[in-house]
């Protein structure tokens, strides 16, 4: 019995003296992380990353967050488990391998004063990485193209973090931690299923034929239609090789959702597109999560946005669709850029200036061709001190681009270029939105023929939509200044918040999934720039 009692008592003073250690252990490494981070908060030539360290730590008074004495807490395995499956975020895991490595070595090694306080360290920076690429910030826009003019909202990693663990120190958190917007986390799903679908393998594609005509009565190469139709779950019949009404309607869908002329005849364009990889097709899905990252955090209750590569705006209101109209966007030599701006005047029957680019490039072969056709369409030629100048009277063949001593305008009317009704956007590209007389583009599948603005389907529909909240205006008070002929503007006391970008894959208010071609070729710079980072950090 004396024996069983001297063992227990000396028991409990080894496990004293583990406790008192490990006590002491932690207090050292608290000390280590006060020395190191209490005054790096003001150094001016710390790098961003030390900066947010010295905050992070700061704000829990440089107590250790990960560890314990005795080793990580259960929180550290969470947060290696969350980042090895980045991919789901439409991240890329091997971004963070280096420091995973490190981290990894560190827990199985002695633990030691140097190797604990080296592991807080590392994973917290390993946790703020995440939390910074998962919030956008693993690219500059303005540095991958010149179209993006984009400044995304940046955030502060640190405040978060501190924020979550402070809540949550079992790091349970990181299993949910992503971006709560509707359009992203349907992204996320749509990433996950094709991922499955390219791991089953088996993807049919197409073989291109000799001919496109009569294709109807080639069975075998609409049994391979019916095939890939099928994978979409747009055909839903037997594959039989007849091409009868119900494949039909399926290929005017498949074209319908994927940004086809809808008229239900297979050509090279259809082909080219029901032939797309999943693999593509993942890539497109993870360059539109990384640019719903840019979005503003505090998106307001009422905005546009304007879809270039879709050919869509749509209105929200409280996360709401409420309004959606085709759009005419910038050809490929006039690209339409990228950017977030507001709404704050709409103009009825505008006049428009024409912009010097426009009127030697498109108007002044016109003058050469023919002086008076210009007139007739409501444009009047003006010297450099705003004299109205008759071009009748004109040499035009000794004018040039290089020496176009004129300014053209073109007066309001039911063929100016701007139409009724034109909505004025704070931005250094002179880029609006506005009505046009050429409606008849609206019923084209591919819409990019203006010289940059945007041209909307329904601008009486989109006034409505920005003045709602405003009173006296009605689809009657709208129609009233319309037919006046009169300019005359309606200056907002709240600006429309309108974000331009560039989405080649979302879902509709049904449900529906899309996708559209990367007209601009703006993915693929995305893309490529993704890669390069990851070359980098590797």
């Amino acid at each position: 019995m004396i024996r069983i009692i001297v063992f227990m008592i000396s028991l409990f003073s080894m496990h004293g003296v583990a406790l008192a250690n490990a006590a002491s252990l932690l207090a050292q490494i608290h000390n280590n992380l006060l020395n190191k981070f209490q005054n790096d908060v003001l150094t001016h030539d710390l790098n961003e990353k030390d900066r947010q360290l010295s905050k992070f730590y700061k704000r829990n008074n440089f107590k250790p967050q990960w560890i314990t004495g005795d080793g990580p807490t259960s929180a550290v395995f969470i947060l290696l488990e969350t980042i090895k499956q980045a991919d789901t975020e439409g991240l890329e895991p091997k971004d963070y391998l280096k420091k995973i490595l490190m981290i990894e070595r560190l827990m199985q090694s002695p633990y030691t004063l140097q190797s604990l306080s080296s592991l807080e360290i590392l994973v917290s920076e390993l946790a703020m990485d995440y939390i910074d690429d998962l919030f956008g910030e693993r690219l500059n826009p303005k540095k991958v193209s010149p179209l993006l003019y984009i400044n995304p909202s940046s955030i502060d990693a640190s405040e978060v973090l501190y924020k979550e663990v402070e809540n949550d120190p079992s790091g349970q958190w990181l299993k949910n931690f992503t971006i709560n917007r509707p359009a992203y986390q349907a992204l996320k799903k749509m990433l996950a299923s094709y991922r499955s679908l390219l791991k089953q393998g088996n993807w049919f594609t197409i073989k291109s034929p000799k001919t496109f005509k009569n294709f109807q009565n080639n069975s075998l190469l609409v049994s391979q239609l019916q095939s890939v139709l099928k994978q979409y779950n747009i055909y839903q019949a037997e594959i039989n090789g007849v091409f009868d009404v119900n494949t039909e309607q399926s290929l005017v869908k498949f074209q319908k959702l994927f940004g086809q002329e809808p008229d239900g005849f297979l050509g090279p364009e259809t082909l080219k597109t029901l032939n797309v990889s999943l693999e593509e097709r993942i890539k497109q899905i993870i360059v539109t999560m990384e640019r719903w990252r840019w979005f503003p955090y505090d998106i307001k209750e009422k905005y546009i946005i304007v879809n270039i590569a879709g050919f869509t705006l749509i209105g929200y209101k409280n996360q709401q669709e409420i309004l959606q109209m085709p759009i005419v966007i910038g050809q490929k030599l006039r690209k339409t850029p990228v950017f977030s701006s507001s709404i704050f005047e709409i103009r009825f029957n505008p006049t428009w200036y024409v912009p010097r680019s426009i009127a030697i490039k498109d108007k002044l072969p016109l003058l050469k061709e023919n002086p008076h056709s210009l007139a007739t369409k409501g444009y009047t030629v003006h010297d450099q001190d705003g004299n109205t100048v008759d071009p009748i009277k004109v040499n035009w063949s000794e004018i040039s681009a290089s020496n176009f001593p004129f300014s053209l305008k073109q007066e309001p009317g039911a063929i100016n270029a701007l139409g009724r009704v034109f909505f004025n956007i704070q931005n250094p590209f002179g880029i609006f939105l506005h009505d046009t007389p050429d409606t008849h583009l609206f019923k084209k599948a591919k819409r990019n023929f203006s010289s940059g603005c945007i041209r909307v389907a329904k601008p009486i529909d989109l006034a409505l939509f920005i003045l709602k909240d405003y009173q006296d205006i009605n689809f009657e008070s709208i129609q009233v200044k319309i037919d006046s002929k009169q300019t005359s503007n309606i200056h907002l006391s709240n600006p429309i918040p309108v974000h331009i970008t560039y989405l080649t894959v979302w879902i509709d208010k049904e449900g529906q999934y899309h996708f559209a071609d990367d007209i601009y070729g703006l993915d693929q710079e995305i893309w490529n720039a993704l890669q390069r980072r990851t070359q980098l950090l590797q």
